[in-house]
Formats: C-alpha cells, structure tokens, sequence
C-alpha cells in the first residue's frame, strides 16, 4: 500500500526539506516502532510503501532554524492494499509555557525540552536567573523536563505534564535534582589505518575499525557525554546523548565513513527505576541534524543482560539510549498539573 501527499507550511505553501515517516503504534509489550521515512520534495510531495493490515502513526519534522511545530501526528489503517493520500501541515507556535528553573532553591541555568502529545517538540534555554519560555502549541499535552550539568553532575527536574488550553502564557517552575555523573569528554587523533576504543568513564564505549575513517593519515576523534539534548513523541532522553564527531588533519569534517563503527551505550537498572519505566521501553536512536528528529539507526543490538545498546553507523552525530513509549504519562516520577497556576515540579505552590 502507498500513503502519500504533500507537506505543507503553516500558511499553506508546499514545504520540500521536511522529513515524513511511518511508526507502528506502541503495544503492551513495545515501543513505537519506525518502519520507513522519506524526504519531502518537489513541491512537498512524499510517498510511503507500507505493508497493509497495519494501522501507522504518520508524522513529519523540519530542520529547528525554521521554527515550526510538527504537524498533528495522524493514525491512518491499512485493511487491504490501497493508495491513501495524507496531506500533513506545520504548525506556527500559538501558547507560551515559561517559568523559572531552581537548584537548591536558587534560580539556575538550564536547558528546557519539551514535546507535546500531538507530535510537537520545543526547547529552551534558561540562564543564571533560571528563567525560560516554550513556544507551543494551544488544546494539547506537552511534557516538560529541565537538565543541567554542574562539576561533573548531572541535574534533572521530575518529567511534568502541562495541559494547553486557550489561555497563554502558562507559569510553570521546575526543579532540579541530582540524578547521576557526565563523564569527561575524550579527545584523540591516531593514525586512520589502526583500530581505535574511544572508552567514556561510563561505559560509553566507540570502536573505529582500521581504515574506518580514511584509508591513511592523521584522524581526530571528539566524544562529548551532553546533557542538553532535545525530545519528541517517542524519543525522550534517559541521561545523557553522546556527541560524536570526527575530522581530518586538516580540520575539515569525517561526514561519512568507509567501514562502519560501533557505538556502545550503557544504561543502568537503577537509572529505570529512577525514572520508573522498564526496559521495554528503551531504545536506541540518533539526531538527524538535517530534519531535527530522531531517527533509528538501522543496526542496532539491545542486550538486556547487559544493559547495552550496541549501534553500528556510517556517520557520527548525537547517539542516546532514549524512552521509546510514546506514551506523554511514562514513568513512576511524571506528575499531571492543572494548567493555569504557578506550580513547580516538585508539587509545591
């Protein structure tokens, strides 16, 4: 079956740049699940070849710079073979979420993400006032976490769920907490013909192959743990994203490699139960810089004895081990709040 159509601006106007693709719903037993992705163009148009008998959440992202809100995701089912036409259209931001980040009762800098229920996602950064402003969406759910890194900590308020109406701004503080350590970041140049281990204190784990990079020469490889990483429906953070990148001697960038590397990233128990979800729910992903989303690697390996994602790439970007649900409730830790009043994330007035 195909389901195809055109992307559209939120005024209207066809949109080429943005990437559509289908997910398989969530279930009991697993995360939402990519099954094909294009790129629309010529003038908006995008066509998806999916099985039939199926029901698919179709969706669609655009590069940040633009400053759009994704289109409402749409459930379309597939019962026989068939060619469904599915126009999608960006949203312009209409609602403020801001409000105040603290550290042991002071106001702290910080990095804001959000996504709403309906397929939007927004971020914000809050300097040394702690202040910060969401642009979102009216009538849907956003959740809202705020993460910072200090000497060597990582901070991280409890996920909260702010519900948009018609009245905007919303006022909304957020607190931190200490969840856990960002490792130090490594940085080595070798010759490209020899085998690499890039380890991180954490287990974080990149192997480059002999010739990986470039046949011969000098290569430099950059591994940054980073907290500051943004969200959407599907794709949330646990800890931290790992910022890979690679160059040649004479400083220009790596963009595709020869052979492919691995990736290894490690997740703990304890940092499931802190945030109360279960391991069903993890899954690995990268942020595709292009279309600001992201996207599943397309080898990918999860050892549930060892509490690992091993990823196998052609290119470096962000890489994180995310919460793949879905679902705008997960977590022991997410609490709902009446919107309208000035709360914070710890409950208290």
């Amino acid at each position: 079956s195909i389901i195809s159509g055109t992307v559209k601006g939120p005024t209207g106007s066809p949109l080429d740049g943005a990437w559509v693709w289908a997910d398989l719903p969530r279930t009991s037993n697993s995360p939402a699940r990519f099954v094909k992705g294009q790129v629309s163009k010529d003038g908006g148009k995008y066509s998806l070849w999916l099985p039939s008998s199926s029901t698919y959440n179709i969706r669609a992202a655009v590069a940040e710079e633009r400053g759009y809100i994704s289109p409402e995701m749409v459930a379309v089912t597939i019962t026989v073979p068939a060619t469904i036409t599915q126009d999608l259209q960006f949203r312009q931001s209409d609602a403020r979420i801001q409000g105040v980040v603290t550290l042991g009762g002071s106001a702290h800098a910080s990095f804001v993400r959000a996504w709403g229920e309906k397929g939007g996602q927004a971020t914000a950064t809050a300097g040394d006032d702690g202040s910060y402003t969401l642009s979102v969406t009216k009538n849907d759910r956003w959740r809202l976490v705020a993460v910072s890194e200090v000497g060597g900590k990582l901070y991280r308020s409890d996920p909260a769920i702010i519900s948009v109406g018609e009245t905007t701004p919303i006022i909304f503080n957020l607190t931190l907490k200490e969840v856990g350590t960002v490792p130090t970041s490594v940085s080595i140049t070798f010759d490209a013909s020899q085998m690499q281990v890039i380890s991180l204190s954490d287990g974080t784990q990149v192997t480059i192959p002999g010739g990986a990079l470039a046949v011969s020469g000098t290569v430099s490889v950059l591994a940054v743990p980073k907290s500051s990483v943004p969200a959407q429906k599907g794709a949330e953070p646990l800890s931290l994203g790992y910022d890979l990148a690679a160059t040649y001697a004479d400083g220009n960038a790596i963009t595709s490699f020869l052979r492919n590397v691995t990736v290894v990233i490690n997740y703990t128990e304890a940092q499931l139960a802190a945030l109360g979800i279960t391991e069903d729910q993890v899954v690995a992903k990268y942020w595709d810089t292009t279309t600001s989303t992201w996207k599943t690697p397309d080898n990918v390996i999860q050892d549930r004895e060892n509490n690992t994602l091993t990823i196998s790439t052609n290119h470096f970007t962000i890489f994180a081990g995310v919460l793949g649900s879905g679902d705008i409730t997960a977590g022991a830790l997410t609490k709902i709040y009446v919107p309208f009043a000035a709360k914070n994330s710890s409950g208290g007035w």
